[in-house]
């Protein structure tokens, strides 16, 4: 569930507040993700020194497996080589649903910080999830080895630490699951009523691409032509 941080509401605030954050802005510190063999250190360097605000990817039992938190700039570029990617391997409307529900979410539209998620806000059906996550894990591997597919610059962003980045996101999706999916609808509709926020995907009648970038296009055109061109 994406946790709006202008919302007061104390029983949000309260759960906001309890999350172990795993911050990468403007110094190297140790990033702990479980793996199923257990937990792996790892240390990551965030160039962006402009930002003073960022985008988190939880997974719903953070307490566990903690946040990403990734700055403005970087959380484009992720979003963009993710996206780049799914467009390319999604070969039917409901991958393609997927990757559209990513596209959508433009700081220009929602705000600076603002386009961070849950696991649990994605588009996932409980009697497909299996094949969902592994159509996800899928895209994320394919943005490790190929990221912006020769059609996107990466600019100040390393590629090897943007392929951490990548891992990390790799590994929370890994270890969400179907009880989790479970857990997290459950949750939705009890905020409903208090505020809680997903954000439904605009499925256009025709899938269609950039003709530049070849990414499939939402309401708001082209993600990387809007943020990257």
């Amino acid at each position: 569930m994406l946790l709006c941080k202008n919302l007061v509401i104390p029983t949000l605030q309260l759960f906001y507040q309890k999350r172990l954050r795993v911050q990468t802005n403007n110094s190297r510190i140790p990033l702990k993700i479980n793996t199923l063999d257990g937990f792996s250190d790892r240390l990551l360097t965030n160039t962006d020194n402009d930002e003073t605000m960022s985008n988190e990817i939880c997974h719903p039992r953070y307490e566990e497996y903690g946040i990403i938190q990734w700055s403005n700039s970087r959380t484009i570029v992720v979003f963009s080589v993710l996206i780049i990617n799914g467009s390319r391997l999604a070969k039917t409307r409901r991958e393609a649903e997927f990757i559209l529900w990513l596209a959508q979410r433009e700081q220009d539209v929602f705000g600076l910080g603002m386009v961070g998620f849950d696991l649990g806000d994605l588009p996932w059906s409980l009697d497909d999830f299996e094949k969902e996550k592994i159509f996800l894990l899928k895209v994320i591997e394919s943005a490790k080895e190929e990221l912006g597919c020769g059609v996107v610059k990466l600019g100040t962003h390393h590629p090897e630490v943007l392929r951490g980045d990548l891992e990390d996101l790799r590994m929370l999706i890994l270890n969400f699951t179907d009880e989790d999916l479970r857990t997290a609808y459950l949750l939705k509709e009890e905020l409903k009523d208090i505020g809680g926020r997903g954000l439904p995907v605009e499925m256009p009648p025709q899938l269609e691409k950039c003709k530049i970038h070849r990414v499939l296009l939402t309401q708001y055109g082209c993600y990387v032509c809007n943020n990257l061109s």
